[in-house]
């Protein structure tokens, strides 16, 4: 590639970082007022938050140095583009450490800055890149004066996107308290447990429901809350697909204390409940999602579900299995078609347990001691699955 060509790819990098680091300072500078108003206030987030709004506005004060040296072709442009990359870096562990995202909003703000730092560091290799073809131009002697000259830009446009902000600052009145938000209370709850959120949903809109709106029993929460710390210790932050409790007789104890829970709640909650700690509905609905009204789920389907079954869907197959056999049970004998309906529904469940992983044998085993004749057929024939052809 030409050097003008490569200058042209420079001045239009540069000028990209720039102009997004102006921005950002500006409503940095917005919400460094909001976070003051906060801390006045009393918040306790306050501190944290305005840590983390002074670390942004460094990251941000760099992010410009770095456009404005590229725009300049400075011999310095290398150098402040790997001191940001190491500066953001740094600040993505801190805020994972001390200010995890509490909601999903946050989690989304979170992998978008996540993914901006990975494409600044593909900017920093092109930076690399370009310099290696000659492109830098000496604009003043000695070097550290054409640096000062870059600090002290940087440090006026800082100030330049700050200053209407600071003149309104002085006429802010104090806020008044927030009214107290009414809190929205479902008709139909959920029992759900779900990775860095509230266990409890509205059923009918899918919203989380915070548990302290719920007017439930101090010692209910306190039960719920440790119910679901459990459940949250599962996750590693570097892995996210491989949360689950690594000893099954935790993952036992810990779904034999969410149905408790559940009972509780369905003594202290007027509303109907919906029990969700088993994930078995939700990966049945979506193995037919695609499927012709009516059609059943293909039996092969079976094993990518159970796959990823633990305690509590091997449970729930079981017990599908029960009424299964009931119903089967209670058609008369001319309907030969329901049967038909109800005999693959059987067979797909018992596919389903014949490919769970092998650690959950004792649970999967625990079907045998089903009151129904029918599912214990059928989780004998899961097992014959299991043992393979021998």
């Amino acid at each position: 590639m030409p050097i003008s060509a490569l200058s042209w790819v420079a001045l239009v990098l540069g000028v990209f970082y720039a102009a997004g680091a102006l921005f950002l300072l500006r409503s940095l500078a917005m919400g460094g007022l909001i976070d003051r108003a906060l801390a006045a206030l009393g918040s306790e987030e306050a501190d944290s938050e305005q840590w983390q709004t002074r670390l942004l506005t460094v990251g941000a004060l760099l992010t410009f140095a770095s456009g404005l040296a590229l725009v300049a072709l400075s011999r310095w442009a290398l150098a402040v583009f790997a001191l940001n990359a190491l500066f953001q870096g740094g600040y993505l562990l801190w805020a994972t450490r001390v200010m995890p995202p509490k909601d999903e909003v946050e989690r989304a703000g979170r992998r978008s800055t996540t993914r901006a730092f990975f494409l600044y560091l593909a900017a920093l290799v092109l930076v690399w890149f370009i310099g290696t073809q000659g492109v830098w131009r000496v604009w003043l002697e000695p070097a550290w004066l054409e640096l000062g000259v870059l600090a002290i830009a940087t440090a006026l446009a800082g100030l330049a996107v700050r200053l209407p902000i600071g003149r309104r600052e002085t006429a802010l009145e104090p806020l008044e308290p927030a009214e107290p938000r009414e809190p929205s209370v479902p008709e139909r709850l959920r029992l759900a447990p779900e990775i860095q959120c509230w266990p409890l949903w509205n059923d009918e809109n899918g919203e989380p429901v915070d548990p302290d709106d719920l007017g439930l029993s101090e010692g209910l929460l306190a039960r719920m809350d440790a119910w679901d710390d459990r459940f949250q210790a599962t996750y590693p932050e570097d892995d996210p697909a491989a949360a689950w409790f690594a000893d099954v007789a935790e993952e036992r104890a810990w779904v034999s204390e969410g149905l408790a829970v559940a009972e509780s709640l369905r003594e202290e909650w007027d509303g109907d409940l919906v029990v969700a700690i088993s994930r078995l509905g939700a990966m049945l609905r979506e193995a037919g999602r695609d499927l012709a009204p009516g059609q059943a789920v293909p039996l092969d389907a079976g094993a990518g579900i159970g796959a990823q079954c633990g305690v509590a869907e091997i449970g729930e197959a079981i017990e599908r299995l029960d009424a299964l056999a009931r119903d089967r049970d209670a058609l008369p004998a001319w309907d030969g078609d329901a049967a038909d309906d109800i005999g693959q529904a059987q067979e797909l469940l018992s596919r389903v347990l014949a490919t769970v992983p092998a650690r959950y044998d004792e649970d999967v085993r625990g079907g045998l001691d089903s009151a129904e004749p029918q599912t214990r057929t059928w989780v004998e024939h899961a097992l014959r699955l299991r043992a393979g052809p021998a």
